[in-house]
């Protein structure tokens, strides 16, 4: 298990692959499945999303504007979930 706490009071574990992140300010949290929380450690890595769409690509065998659009998806509903700037 890892566990982080970031700047904007987000606080993240991994569990079995998968994280959880919670906003200790509002309640607020969020579940990630195996992929996303590989995104989301990446980001935490301060990987741009180019990189972590190049890395999906070439790890999980699918084309890269497919992983550059997963990313940005993913990457949207986290500001949305106002867990990600």
């Amino acid at each position: 298990m890892t566990e982080a706490e970031t700047e904007s009071k987000l606080v993240w574990n991994v569990f079995d692959g998968e994280a959880t992140v919670l906003d200790v300010a509002t309640g607020n949290y969020f579940s990630l499945n195996a992929i996303a929380t590989e995104v989301w450690q990446s980001l935490q890595e301060n990987q741009s999303p180019d990189e972590i769409a190049r890395m999906l690509s070439a790890k999980y065998g699918i084309d890269n504007a497919t992983a550059q659009n997963d990313v940005n998806e993913l990457i949207a509903e986290l500001r949305d979930a106002k867990i990600w700037e």
